[in-house]
């Protein structure tokens, strides 16, 4: 009975969740539909709504049954990872699908820069940190220091994969310029010298 009623409680958990998707989704298509001018710009906006919330199916993409349950126990929400770059490449395309993602990602990158500033300030001005904000706290290279505040001995900071991402595409792009081979024939996955790919 105890295991039942668990289980019933976190269905109830995962159905909520669903449920507020279900209205962003909603809301998001109401909002961007009057932008298409036929049936290719709707199958963007479609798609850049998808991308957005993180719900386009990988099944529908032809990603294979074990591959999706390997995902499942390597990574923390495959879908939502996913999304991250597939948000990224719409955002190079062009129609209105291409302008809703770069106005989004636009959106998601000086909001969480404005925010994380903001909160290092006002922690630093209280006393809670030692470390006061500084434009070094965005240099992706930094590791676990990038958009994070030092509380004690560890970082703590903005997580998922955006935040993520932008790390990763900074260090290896830095990477690239100073030292390529730091990319290609470099297997440490921890560190501030580690493979930003395999670190990710």
């Amino acid at each position: 009975p105890a295991l039942a009623a668990a289980g019933q409680a976190v269905a109830r958990v995962i159905t909520a969740f669903d449920a507020f998707l279900d209205i962003s989704k909603i809301e998001m298509w109401k909002s961007l539909r009057g932008s298409a001018q036929n049936t290719q710009d709707l199958e963007q906006l479609g798609r850049f709504v998808r991308n957005f919330t993180g719900t386009t199916s990988t099944a529908r993409a032809g990603i294979g049954t074990t591959q999706r349950q390997i995902e499942s126990l390597l990574m923390f929400s495959p879908r939502f990872t996913r999304s991250v770059f597939a948000l990224s490449a719409q955002a190079l395309q062009k129609g209105p699908g291409g302008d809703a993602a770069r106005k989004a990602m636009a959106g998601l990158i000086a909001g969480g820069m404005f925010t994380y500033a903001a909160t290092k300030m006002a922690l630093h001005a209280t006393g809670v940190t030692d470390e006061p904000f500084s434009w070094k706290d965005f240099d992706p290279q930094q590791g676990g220091r990038f958009m994070s505040i030092k509380v004690g001995d560890n970082w703590i900071g903005i997580g998922g994969s955006m935040r993520g991402a932008l790390q990763m595409l900074g260090t290896a792009g830095a990477m690239a310029v100073t030292d390529p081979k730091k990319i290609f024939a470099n297997a440490e996955t921890t560190g501030l010298d580690a493979n930003p790919f395999l670190k990710y």
